[in-house]
C-alpha cells in the first residue's frame, strides 16, 4: 500500500498538535515528529489563514531547550527560505 502526502496542514491538524504540544514533550518522539512536521509549519508561516497558529506551535517548540539546537540544526534552511517568502 502506498502513503499519501499530505499537501497542508489545515485547522484540525493545527489543533491536534495545539493540544499535543500543552502535554510534557518526550524530546525524542519530538525530534522526529518535528523532521516530518517542519516543513509544513514553515509553510504555513507565509499563509494568511494559518500563520498565527503556526507561529504559535514553532515558537513553543523554540521553547523547549532541549529541542531548540535540534530544530534549529534540522531547518535553518527551510526556516530562511519560509522568511524570505515572507
Amino acid at each position: 500500500m502506498q502513503e499519501e502526502q499530505l499537501g497542508n496542514l489545515d485547522e484540525t491538524h493545527f489543533e491536534v498538535l495545539r493540544a499535543c504540544l500543552m502535554q510534557p514533550m518526550d524530546e525524542r518522539n519530538w525530534k522526529d515528529y518535528f523532521n516530518t512536521l517542519k516543513d509544513y509549519l514553515y509553510v504555513a508561516l507565509c499563509d494568511p489563514e494559518n500563520y498565527a497558529v503556526a507561529a504559535e506551535l514553532i515558537l513553543k517548540l523554540f521553547a523547549n531547550t532541549n529541542l531548540v539546537k535540534h530544530i534549529v540544526d534540522t531547518s535553518e534552511e527551510t526556516l530562511f527560505k519560509a522568511v524570505k517568502l515572507l
